[in-house]
């Protein structure tokens, strides 16, 4: 399964994660230098632990490291004015294409929120990567890096606790509606958080929210009720749901096959992670 942790609660990766960053950024050394250098930065990141300004989040498959992110207090010697920094976001390479990176930032941007900051600092050489992340150019370094900024705000996700709060807002008949999609994983603990919620509601379902919301028509059977929920007329129907705790889900067969056929790059993981789980089952 696939989670987001605090290198904190996870020491055992920071080795491979320093190994990692020396690959991917460090200059060219070995034997006893580099040994020296992994030992300087391994030191570091003990010490910044607890400052507010550092965090360093790992991205697991069950025990396997994926990827990696980091918040920093600066980084280089050019516009030390900035703080903090979005930094080392990494994914390894067995493990790229799959949309991974996104987990990483949606992840970063909310400890970052969590902890008070509403802007963010990042340089880069890589070109129109950051953008689709909400990454605005500033300007180009002396160093031939491009600065940008991006805002926590950004895009506000749910994890497991808000996606319920969400849900007992909508104050209908659980037994009239199910959630969908990215709502249903968080829900099941398949993935870690959900951008909104989107449920497919019976005809008396539709009419109880008509009752508490000003639905706005989308089309299709789709009706938008706010910025983070949207519901769809269905017929209440065994193969499509599943009972999980208090709620009714979509099922997982269902959800498998339509992710098969997606080919959306966020869809990509989500396929991934049904496919694991529907064979260990």
């Amino acid at each position: 399964m696939l989670k987001i942790y605090n290198i904190k609660e996870k020491m055992q990766y920071l080795d491979e994660v320093l190994s990692l960053e020396h690959e991917e950024w460090g200059s060219n050394l070995s034997g006893k230098e580099l040994e020296d250098k992994l030992n300087k930065k391994r030191e570091k990141v003990i010490q910044n632990l607890n400052n507010p300004k550092f965090c360093k989040l790992v991205l697991l498959n069950d025990d396997k490291l994926v990827g990696f992110i980091s918040l920093f207090p600066e980084d280089g010697d050019e516009k030390t004015n900035l703080s903090p920094w979005y930094a080392t976001m990494y994914v390894k390479k067995e493990y790229r294409g799959n949309g991974y990176s996104k987990i990483l930032n949606d992840a970063i941007l909310e400890e970052a929120k969590e902890r008070g900051f509403v802007r963010l600092y990042l340089k880069t050489n890589l070109i129109n990567y950051y953008e689709k992340f909400g990454a605005v150019y500033m300007k180009n370094l002396n160093n031939g890096e491009k600065l940008y900024y991006i805002d926590t705000n950004h895009q506000k996700r749910m994890n497991k606790g808000e996606l319920i709060k969400l849900i007992e807002t909508l104050n209908i008949d659980t037994n009239e509606f199910w959630v969908l999609s990215s709502g249903a994983l968080v829900l099941r603990d398949l993935f870690p958080t959900a951008g909104d919620l989107d449920i497919a509601v019976t005809e008396k379902g539709l009419n109880e929210l008509k009752s508490k919301f000003n639905l706005e028509p989308k089309g299709n059977g789709w009706y938008k009720l706010n910025d983070k929920i949207e519901c769809v007329l269905d017929t209440k129907e065994d193969y499509k749901i599943e009972k999980f705790g208090k709620y009714y889900l979509e099922s997982l067969e269902k959800y498998y096959e339509y992710l098969k056929s997606s080919t959306r790059p966020k869809d990509k993981v989500k396929y991934e992670i049904v496919k694991n789980y529907l064979n260990t089952k």
